[in-house]
C-alpha cells in the first residue's frame, strides 16, 4: 500500500536532520523532528507517495550520491482508498483517518477549550503536534504522562507542565484547556499538524 507518513534520516553523513513528510500536508512539505523549524518545501527532496513506497529527488537530506539513509513508513489513512477523510468532530474541522494512527491538519483559533478531532472513537494515547508556520517546539502529550504534562520532541528535557499548554485528551478529541493557548498548539490563524495514536490489541501499545 501507499504510505502516508515517512520519516527519513541519513545514516552516513553525520547529519542530525530528520525529515518528516505526510500525505495530508503534501509530499514536498517536510518538518524536522530534531528542530523547531517551521515547515519547509523542497521540490528536489521527497517528491511523492507512490504504491509500496515513495519517490525522491537528489536533495542532500533525502538522496545524496553515495549516502545511506533509513526510512520509517506508516500507513495512516484509509487503507481502501488512500484518502484523508473530513472529520468535523471538535470545534476545529480537521483532515484525518478512522484508524489506530491518524494525521490531522488544522488552523488554530486561539480560544480556551477548543477541540480538534483525531478521527478515533476512543481516547488517543499519544498526540504529537507541530506548528507549521512558526519556529516552535514539537508538543508531545499523552494521558500516560500525567495531568497537563508534556514533552518536546526536539528537546532532551524531562516531562514538564506549562499553564499555557494545559490540555486534555478526550474520547474523540484533543482539547486545549489553557486560558492563553500557546503557539505550540492553538495560536489563532496558525497552521498545525497532529499525529495521533491509540492502543489496538495485538497490534500496537503506547505506555
Amino acid at each position: 500500500r501507499k504510505p502516508d507518513f515517512v520519516w527519513i534520516k541519513s545514516t552516513s553523513s553525520g547529519s542530525q536532520w530528520h525529515n518528516l513528510q505526510d500525505s495530508v500536508r503534501g509530499a514536498q512539505k517536510h518538518l524536522y523532528s530534531n528542530a523547531a523549524n517551521a515547515e519547509d518545501t523542497t521540490a528536489t527532496g521527497f517528491t511523492d507517495f507512490i504504491e509500496n513506497g515513495y519517490s525522491l529527488g537528489s536533495a542532500n537530506g533525502f538522496n545524496a550520491a553515495s549516502s545511506n539513509y533509513i526510512a520509517w513508513c506508516w500507513k495512516m489513512l484509509d487503507n481502501n482508498n488512500d484518502n484523508a477523510e473530513l472529520n468535523e468532530v471538535g470545534t476545529i474541522v480537521s483532515l484525518n483517518s478512522l484508524a489506530g494512527q491518524s494525521i490531522t491538519t488544522y488552523t488554530g483559533n486561539g480560544t480556551q477549550n477548543a477541540t480538534v478531532g483525531n478521527g478515533f472513537n476512543t481516547q488517543a494515547k499519544l498526540v504529537i503536534i507541530k506548528n507549521r508556520d512558526q519556529g516552535d517546539a514539537w508538543f508531545v502529550g499523552s494521558p500516560e504522562l500525567g495531568t497537563n504534562q508534556f514533552m518536546e520532541l526536539n528537546e532532551n528535557t524531562a516531562k514538564t507542565t506549562n499553564s499555557d499548554l494545559n490540555y486534555t485528551i478526550n474520547s474523540t478529541t484533543m482539547q486545549f484547556t489553557s486560558a492563553s493557548p500557546h503557539h505550540m498548539f492553538n495560536a489563532s490563524g496558525e497552521r498545525y499538524v497532529m499525529y495521533s495514536f491509540h492502543n489496538i490489541t495485538n497490534y500496537q501499545k503506547i505506555g
